[in-house]
C-alpha cells in the first residue's frame, strides 16, 4: 500500500521520474520487491508440512499447489495494490480501496455470489474470480488456465501502473499526439491480456494433477475401456447450487473427472 504512496507523500515520487530510468523498470522494480517479501514469507512456512511429514504420511499434492496458488494471487492482489497506491498520497486509503477490488475479485467465484444464480451464469462468474481460481489450484491441480489468469490481473494492472506513471510526468502539459498513443498502446496490451483468457478457456488439457495417486484423473485402465467404445457416449452432470455441505466437496473432483473424460474423448 506504500510502495507509490509513500514515494508521493515524501516527495521522492518526481526525484525517480526525472531519472534516467524507464516507467515499466520503476513498476518492475516495485512488483519484485513486493514478490521478494512475499517468497520469503511462504518459504518461512514450509517447515509445516516438512514436520507433519515426520510424524505421517502427507500428500505433496495439494501442499505444492498451495504453495503455487499462493504465490500467483500475492503476485495478482500486489499488482492491484501497486496501481492503486500510485493513485494516492494517503497509505490508508491505497489500503481500503486496493482490499475492496481485491475483495470483488475474490467474492466473484464465491459460493455466497454464485448461489444467486443459475448454473450457466454460476460457472461464468467462477471463471472470473481469483477465489475460486486460488481454491482449484490448492486441490493440487495445476491448471495452466488458472495460473495465465492471475498472471493476466497482472499484466493487466501493471500496465496500468506505467501508464499512470507516464500520466504524472504529463501533469500540467496539454494533450498531444503521444499521449493519445500511450493510451491505445495501454488499452491494446490490457485487452490482450484479458483476450486471451477467453481464448485458452475451452483449452482443459494443460493441466497437471499433483495429487498422490492422481485423484483427479483418470486411470490408464478406464483410458483403455473408452478406447474400446463402439459408440459415442454422453455424460450429463447435474449439480444443485443449494448441495449438502457435506457433499459439496464432490462437486469440483466430478467436474475435473468429465474434463478428463472429454479430454479422452480428443485424444
Amino acid at each position: 500500500m506504500r510502495m507509490w504512496s509513500e514515494e508521493r507523500r515524501s516527495g521522492t515520487l518526481e526525484f525517480l521520474l526525472t531519472l534516467p530510468v524507464s516507467g515499466y523498470q520503476l513498476v518492475i522494480g516495485k512488483f519484485l520487491a513486493c514478490m521478494g517479501l512475499v517468497a520469503v514469507a511462504l518459504a518461512l512456512t514450509l517447515f509445516l508440512p516438512l514436520t507433519i511429514s515426520l510424524l505421517g504420511p502427507l500428500d505433496w499434492g495439494p501442499v505444492f499447489g498451495g504453495s503455487v496458488a499462493a504465490l500467483f494471487l500475492a503476485a495478482a492482489y500486489s499488482s492491484i495494490g501497486l496501481f492503486i497506491s500510485a493513485h494516492s498520497a494517503n497509505q490508508i486509503v491505497s489500503l481500503i480501496m486496493t482490499t475492496v477490488v481485491c475483495g470483488f475479485f475474490y467474492l466473484l467465484g464465491s459460493d455466497t455470489l454464485t448461489g444467486l444464480f443459475g448454473n450457466q451464469a454460476s460457472e461464468t462468474l467462477k471463471l472470473l474470480g481469483s477465489g475460486s481460481r486460488f481454491e482449484s489450484i490448492t486441490r493440487g491441480v495445476i491448471d495452466f488456465r488458472g495460473i495465465y489468469y492471475y498472471l493476466s490481473l497482472v499484466g493487466v494492472f501493471l500496465t496500468l501502473n506505467v501508464f499512470t506513471l507516464e500520466w504524472l510526468r504529463w501533469a500540467g502539459n496539454a494533450a498531444n499526439t503521444n499521449h493519445r498513443r500511450w493510451g491505445l498502446m495501454t488499452g491494446l496490451f490490457a485487452a490482450n491480456f484479458l483476450a486471451a483468457n477467453l481464448w485458452l478457456a475451452p483449452i482443459s488439457w494443460i493441466r497437471a494433477d499433483m495429487t498422490q495417486g492422481n485423484v483427479y484423473s483418470i486411470s490408464e485402465a478406464t483410458r483403455s475401456y473408452l478406447a474400446q467404445l463402439r459408440e459415442p457416449m454422453l455424460i450429463r452432470g447435474y449439480f444443485s447450487a443449494q448441495m449438502h455441505p457435506l457433499l459439496a466437496p464432490l462437486v469440483p473432483r466430478l467436474n475435473d473427472l468429465l474434463e478428463e473424460y472429454a479430454i479422452s474423448a480428443l485424444i
